[in-house]
């Protein structure tokens, strides 16, 4: 006769244990929220309109309005930033015109010579500019010196230099005073250009 084969079954000591979940996932678990049934109906608005209810029309309207501010107060801006870029641009000139001007009557009462080597030590000055002035006071007369064949030009300038140098008296203030002469015409000069430019009259 067969044998019969005899199924040994082991004994478990207790109940069976479910596989150990982490720790992390099961505190996820816990706090994901449920989802509502309401969140549908406060994205839609309930019955297919925008937020908080309102229609595609009253929607349109709005936007259109805002666009409208936003496009105005762009203009606003603009019209401020004018303003600025155009008291900018009368400082700059005056400060354009200010600096040479400056510079010019730092540099007048300077001697001959002294500030810029293309001078030649002052060769004009002293040759002519200055020195027909100084001869023509010594003379009592303006008139042409045989001396210098620079006095027979019209020296225009270097007669004004000679009546500036007889109200300063002495000679290194005469020097200096036609100098500033000198320079004060060349301002003079630059203003009424810009003034004609400008299209004004005087």
């Amino acid at each position: 006769m067969a044998r019969k084969k005899k199924t040994v079954r082991r004994k478990t000591s207790g109940p069976r244990k479910r596989p150990a979940r982490s720790r992390t996932a099961s505190m996820t678990a816990r706090r994901r929220p449920r989802r509502s049934s309401k969140v549908g109906a406060e994205k839609g608005g309930g019955n297919g309109g925008g937020p908080a209810g309102l229609s595609l029309a009253e929607l349109q309207a709005e936007l259109t309005t805002r666009v409208a501010d936003l496009k105005r107060r762009r203009a606003d801006l603009e019209a401020e930033l004018a303003e600025i870029n155009a008291e900018l641009a009368e400082v700059d000139d005056s400060l354009a015109a200010a600096v040479p001007a400056a510079v010019l009557l730092a540099a007048a009462p300077a001697a001959p010579g002294w500030l810029w080597a293309s001078e030649f030590d002052g060769y004009d000055s002293l040759s002519y500019h200055l020195e027909l002035p100084a001869a023509w006071a010594e003379a009592g007369r303006a008139a042409p010196l045989t001396r210098n064949v620079y006095s027979f030009m019209p020296n225009a300038v270097e007669h004004a230099f000679l009546h500036v140098g007889l109200l300063a008296g002495e000679v290194r203030t005469a020097g200096t005073a036609a100098q500033l002469l000198h320079a004060a015409m060349a301002i003079g000069a630059a203003v009424a250009t810009a003034a004609r430019e400008a299209g004004l009259e005087f």
